[in-house]
């Protein structure tokens, strides 16, 4: 009974039961296990996605405290004084849709501020620097829905002027032209490399002159109205590999653990033992243990045919149940007695098998686990 003992606590059921069920979760893991190792040879998958985007840019030029002016702002598409400049308000939006549907991916994000000092006369560069005013931002989407990232940023035309004043009046760079640019740039990946990107130049931007005294601000997009990208989904082999490795272990394990059951259970002491542990263990406190020799002399013996049925007998009755255990013989009797009468109910193994082998349907206590 070793490898019965390796098994858990189960609920005893019919021996045939557990070794249906046992073959079922086998077959079942290892057509599982069959599926992973197919995954493994499979290579990444590539979707080309044709997509559209929009972009549009909005912007307000706020005003100091003036003598001139009643307005907090003016809008744009007019020319402005730079003196009287105290910020400039733009709004950065960006849409992107796709007719493909239900592919996941990446997009990212940053809106960029780049200041540049030029020579008039090569448009060669003379000083710049640049610095984020959001800083890249990332998150998933899917081509169900329209992808719109919306941004509003304050900007300090005042800083920006004042640092390349003091740099042309330091070197006395009168030929020379400065810009201010705003640029947003938007890159789409796929979901699991992130590569693919679509925009490597900034989708819209705002041209802000410096260093004069009135400036107009211009609007530039880099959009087209159509574009594609291939985007690559990764099968992670190593994951499906390691699945595959551990589902086969275990269905070793169950093939080996179905091996010792049915070893277990096919002798006549090991259903013995089995059934009466199921009995002793959902009915022992029912049960009261003597070590008597039977003797039922001037008794009527009425034999019962499972224990269940000896159970029934005491509620009807309510007499205790006996028992006498001759562990040797393999034989166990439970009895109750009552006048002239005694329901006797006997457990031994030659009987047990012989039963079996003739009431393999209706056996009501043959042995499972759960």
């Amino acid at each position: 009974m070793g490898g019965y003992k390796e098994h858990k606590i189960f609920d005893i059921l019919k021996r045939k039961s557990i070794i249906i069920r046992y073959i079922f979760l086998i077959v079942l893991i290892f057509c599982i296990t069959i599926m992973f190792l197919i995954q493994i040879n499979k290579k990444d998958e590539t979707r080309n996605i044709i997509y559209t985007e929009n972009s549009d840019l909005d912007y307000k030029v706020y005003l100091k405290d003036n003598d001139f002016f009643e307005e907090e702002y003016l809008e744009k598409d007019n020319q402005y004084i730079a003196n009287l400049i105290d910020y400039i308000e733009a709004e950065f939006e960006y849409e992107l849709e796709s007719s493909d549907k239900n592919i996941d991916y990446l997009y990212t994000y940053r809106v960029i501020a780049e200041v540049n000092v030029e020579d008039k006369s090569n448009n060669n560069s003379l000083y710049e620097f640049s610095e984020e005013l959001v800083e890249e931002t990332q998150n998933k989407a899917n081509t169900n829905s329209k992808l719109v990232i919306n941004e509003q940023i304050k900007i300090d035309y005042n800083k920006y002027n004042d640092i390349i004043n003091e740099f042309i009046n330091t070197y006395d760079l009168d030929n020379s032209v400065s810009t201010l640019t705003i640029s947003m740039y938007v890159n789409i990946t796929d979901d699991l490399n992130q590569s693919n990107k679509i925009n490597q130049t900034p989708v819209v931007s705002l041209n802000i002159p410096l260093t004069r005294k009135t400036i107009e601000i211009d609007i530039e997009s880099n959009l087209v109205n159509e574009n594609d990208i291939n985007v690559c989904k990764t099968i992670n082999n190593e994951k499906f590999l390691l699945g595959g490795i551990v589902l086969f272990f275990i269905d070793i394990c169950l093939v080996v653990k179905l091996i010792i059951f049915i070893k277990d259970t096919k002798n006549e002491k090991a259903i013995y033992n089995m059934r009466l542990k199921k009995i002793m263990s959902n009915y022992g406190s029912y049960v009261q243990k003597v070590k008597n020799e039977l003797k039922f002399d001037g008794y009527q013996i009425l034999e019962i045919k499972s224990f269940e049925d000896l159970l029934q007998v005491r509620e009807v009755i309510n007499k205790p149940i006996f028992m006498v255990e001759k562990s040797l013989a393999m034989e166990t009797y439970f009895f109750i007695s009552s006048e002239n009468y005694v329901y006797i109910y006997e457990l031994k193994a030659g009987k047990i098998k012989k039963t079996n082998k003739k009431e393999d349907i209706e056996n009501e206590d043959e042995i499972t686990i759960g």
